[in-house]
């Protein structure tokens, strides 16, 4: 049975992401902007190739 994922929410990433950038966060690695986003890209891919 699969779990029901919350949604991602694009436009809080977007503003999170450019609130971050402005800081001087890094874009890679594990604590960067774009890390949370890269994520639930492949999570949600390997769950396509699961299910």
């Amino acid at each position: 049975m699969k779990e029901d994922k919350e949604e991602f929410d694009f436009k809080a990433f977007a503003k999170q992401a450019g609130d971050a950038l402005r800081s001087g966060k890094p874009l890679a690695g594990k604590d960067g902007v774009f890390t949370p986003l890269l994520k639930m890209i492949i999570e949600s891919a390997l769950e396509g190739e699961l299910g």
